[in-house]
C-alpha cells in the first residue's frame, strides 16, 4: 500500500512540474524568432506565373532570345579576317594641327646660341 502511494506521489509531482514545451509553427526554436519576417516576405508572394519573380524571369528569358538571335546573324554575315583586307587603310586625321613653336625648346634655344 505503501508503494503504491509512494508512486502516485512521484507520479503527481513528476506531472505537475513538467513544463511541455510551446508548439511552434516550425520544428526549431531558432526559427520562431524570424517568423513574422517570414510572414511578411510571403505576404506579397502571388505564386504561379502571376509572381513578380515568374514575370521578370520571362522577360529575362526573352532578352537572351533577342540577344541570341543577333548573335546567330552576325554569325552569319561572317566576320573580317586580316587575310581578307585588300588595301591598307591608315588613320586619317580628322584635324589638322598647325605645328607650333614649343614655348620651352625656344626658351632655351636663346642660351645655345652666341
Amino acid at each position: 500500500m505503501r508503494c503504491i502511494l509512494a508512486f502516485l506521489l512521484i507520479a503527481t509531482v513528476v506531472v505537475a512540474f513538467h513544463n511541455p514545451q510551446p508548439k511552434h509553427k516550425y520544428p526549431t526554436n531558432l526559427r520562431s524568432m524570424f517568423d513574422g519576417f517570414v510572414k511578411s516576405m510571403e505576404a506579397g508572394y502571388a505564386g504561379g506565373d502571376d509572381s513578380a519573380f515568374a514575370q521578370r524571369k520571362k522577360l529575362d528569358e526573352e532578352k537572351r532570345n533577342e540577344q541570341r538571335r543577333k548573335a546567330q546573324e552576325r554569325k552569319k554575315r561572317g566576320f573580317t579576317e586580316l587575310k581578307d583586307v585588300k588595301e591598307h587603310h591608315y588613320s586619317q586625321m580628322k584635324y589638322e594641327y598647325e605645328e607650333k613653336e614649343d614655348a620651352f625648346s625656344n626658351f632655351f634655344s636663346k642660351f645655345g646660341k652666341k
